[in-house]
């Protein structure tokens, strides 16, 4: 795969993965989450995604 077609691969998954979290908060905001809340665990969510790393 070329350099320019794994790139595009890369910012589709960044930008899908972006669009989910979002649905994410806009989900726990309407369930009555805080913004605090529901900012604390879409970041939760999103570090247990990109596994045990450094993301806190």
């Amino acid at each position: 795969m070329s350099p320019y077609r794994r790139a595009a691969a890369q910012t589709s998954n960044l930008i899908t993965a972006a669009e989910m979290l979002h649905t994410y908060f806009s989900v726990l905001k309407a369930a009555g989450f805080t913004d605090a809340q529901a900012l604390t665990l879409v970041r939760d969510a999103q570090v247990n995604a990109l596994g045990s790393g450094d993301g806190r």
